[in-house]
C-alpha cells in the first residue's frame, strides 16, 4: 500500500508467476515474497502431549499425584489468605490499631487492638459490627477477640495443635 496525505492507494497484487509455491504446487496471489514459507508444522503443542486439547495422557497421572501431595499446601494457603484479608479488613475500621488471625476448619478467630473504648455497650457494638464486617469480607464464621494474650499467640505458621488452643482460649468451639 502507498499512503498519500490523505488517501490511500492500494497496489495491484503482484503477478501469480511471482508469487511463492505454496504445498501441493498451489499458489497464492496474496502471498508476500519477503516472508519465508516452510512445509514444516508449526511450533505448538508437541504432539506427545496431545496436541491442542490433551486428553489421558501419561503426565496425567503424575499430575494427579502431585495434586494429592500439595492438597494439604493449597489448604494452608488458603487460609493463611483467608486471616491475612480479614487482618487488613479489621484495620480498616477506625478505632482498629492491630488486628491478627488465625484459621482453621472454616472458622475465623480475629484478635484485635483498640483504641479506648469506655463503655460495655460501645465494646459489645464494636465487636458486633466488626464481626458483621469480617464475615462479609471473608464468606467464614468470624469470631472478634480483644483478649491481648490470644492477639499475641496468634503468629504465621502455627501448628494445629496451637491453633486449637488459641480458638479454646478465646471461647470459640
Amino acid at each position: 500500500m502507498q499512503t498519500t496525505d490523505i488517501y490511500t492507494v492500494q497496489q495491484p497484487a503482484p503477478p501469480a508467476e511471482h508469487a511463492p509455491a505454496l504445498p501441493g504446487g498451489q499458489t497464492n496471489e496474496n502471498a508476500r515474497e519477503d516472508i519465508p514459507r516452510t512445509d514444516a508444522p508449526s511450533p505448538g503443542i508437541p504432539k506427545r502431549h496431545g496436541g491442542r486439547f490433551p486428553g489421558r495422557s501419561p503426565l496425567d497421572k503424575e499430575n494427579a499425584a502431585r495434586k494429592d501431595d500439595i492438597k494439604g499446601d493449597i489448604a494452608l494457603r488458603d487460609e493463611t489468605a483467608i486471616a491475612s484479608l480479614a487482618e487488613r479488613a479489621a484495620l480498616m475500621h477506625e478505632k482498629v490499631v492491630g488486628a491478627r488471625a488465625a484459621a482453621r476448619e472454616g472458622k475465623l478467630l480475629v484478635a484485635v487492638i483498640t483504641l479506648p473504648v469506655y463503655l460495655g455497650s460501645e465494646r459489645d457494638a464494636l465487636k458486633e459490627e466488626l464481626r458483621e464486617t469480617l464475615s462479609e469480607a471473608t464468606g467464614q464464621e468470624v469470631a472478634v477477640t480483644f483478649d491481648l494474650g490470644v492477639y499475641r499467640g496468634i503468629r504465621p505458621e502455627m501448628s494445629e495443635e496451637e491453633k486449637t488452643l488459641l480458638f479454646k482460649e478465646a471461647g470459640v468451639n
